[in-house]
């Protein structure tokens, strides 16, 4: 008989837990959008050579913070004068395309520079899930670079379905069904600890919708 209750209470609880499970996803579908198809992007401006001009150094690295006005490289023009090439814009180094020494024609791009206080979060969502997202909608995410931490941004705008992705494992003879992709954009708040976003890190989503 104790054998009996017992399965019978661990069989109850199973069914319990089952129930709630059930319960907390469908809640979870009926309150939220969520997406792990996102990363950080952010403007990016090229910083180009007014003339031709020859590298003589390179004071940032990929990654360096700078801010406007920060000295970037010291070049040489074919006159021969020495000139310092400054940040038109507060951010941090995306990439340096000419190292010392390199010979760079007029207009040509020394480096470029990503505008990481105007970051935001690209989301990427199925089309189907986009009819119940709409703009101003509060966003937790989570990136990469804070394991652990939550912030909180708002969806700022909404793109078109450009993206198209086929699941090879719907795929029937030579038929592969495609979901179409909408970018959704969400604004992030500052950094913590004062920092800068890092373009490209990766994040995940979920809308309140």
């Amino acid at each position: 008989m104790r054998q009996a209750w017992g399965v019978g209470i661990i069989a109850a609880a199973s069914v319990g837990a089952l129930a709630a499970t059930a319960l907390w996803f469908q809640y979870q579908q009926q309150h939220f959008v969520s997406s792990s198809y996102a990363f950080v992007t952010a403007p990016r401006t090229w910083v180009r050579a007014p003339s031709w001009e020859r590298v003589l150094a390179v004071d940032v690295t990929v990654g360096s913070a700078v801010r406007r006005g920060a000295v970037l490289m010291t070049v040489e023009t074919a006159a021969g004068q020495k000139l310092t090439v400054s940040a038109p814009i507060a951010g941090r180094v995306g990439a340096v395309v000419a190292a010392p020494g390199a010979e760079v024609a007029a207009q040509g791009p020394l480096m470029a520079l990503v505008a990481t206080p105007r970051a935001s979060v690209e989301v990427e969502l199925p089309e189907s899930q986009t009819r119940r997202v709409h703009v101003g909608e509060a966003v937790t995410l989570t990136l990469a670079a804070y394991p652990g931490r939550t912030l909180q941004g708002r969806v700022a705008r909404m793109g078109r379905a450009t993206l198209a992705a086929a699941t090879p494992a719907l795929a029937v003879g030579g038929f592969a069904p495609a979901t179409q992709w909408v970018p959704v954009w969400v604004t992030l708040p500052p950094a913590p600890g004062g920092g800068g976003y890092i373009a490209g890190e990766s994040a995940s989503a979920q809308i309140h919708v």
